[in-house]
């Protein structure tokens, strides 16, 4: 089963016939195709996920994640509380930057999906808040 609030990931993700897909309800943010909203947080607090993969507009120097949309941010933290283990999806661009809203912080996920272009500032801040990294190639 995939939960999603992403537009385009549930019409990938339905193109899989073993697949359950469930969207999240809520407003939809015309700029990244995503629901969000007091709908898709009361929906998310009822679930229990194994897995959950969330994106990050940035990684601060502070470990702390965030989202330029503060609706999108307050979905993403009600997410730490129903995963078991948490990954943040963000390109290496992203390390080291800041945005507008906080919505969680390294020491709450298992590990940061990246690409190789992390340098060596971003892996020592991964390594200081313990975090396994993971190349996508």
């Amino acid at each position: 089963m995939v939960v999603v609030n992403h537009l385009k990931v549930a019409e990938q993700a339905l193109q899989f016939e073993n697949l359950s897909v469930i969207m999240l309800g809520g407003d939809m943010i015309r700029i990244t195709n995503c629901s969000s909203g007091p709908d898709g947080r009361r929906t998310v607090k009822k679930l229990s996920a194994g897995y959950c993969f969330i994106g990050a507009a940035a990684i601060g120097t502070d470990g702390k994640l965030y989202d330029g949309y503060s609706p999108e941010a307050r979905l993403k933290s009600s997410l730490f509380s129903v995963a078991k283990k948490v990954y943040v999806l963000a390109d290496s661009s992203k390390i080291n930057t800041y945005d507008l809203n906080e919505f969680g912080s390294l020491s709450q996920i298992d590990g940061l999906i990246t690409d190789a272009g992390i340098d060596e500032e971003g892996m020592i801040l991964m390594k200081r808040h313990r975090v396994n990294v993971m190349i996508a190639e």
